[in-house]
């Protein structure tokens, strides 16, 4: 008699997961309310936000060849 194995609950586990966690990083208090409100401004998350600020950065310092 074959046993029947029923389907496992949830979403699939992706194969190769994107996200990594960085360490925490010290801001200030207006320094954080500054990029909250940057990111609202451009509809983005603070999270989306502050990656595609380090995205732009990397790639100013890639074209120019600074450190």
């Amino acid at each position: 008699m074959m046993k029947i194995t029923p389907a496992k609950r949830g979403r699939p586990q992706k194969p190769d997961s994107a996200s990594e966690v960085l360490p925490p990083i010290r801001v200030t208090a207006k320094q954080k309310e500054t990029y909250k409100d940057a990111a609202k401004f451009a509809g983005l998350s603070l999270s989306a936000w502050l990656k595609e600020a380090a995205e732009d950065k990397l790639s100013r310092q890639l074209k120019s060849g600074a450190k």
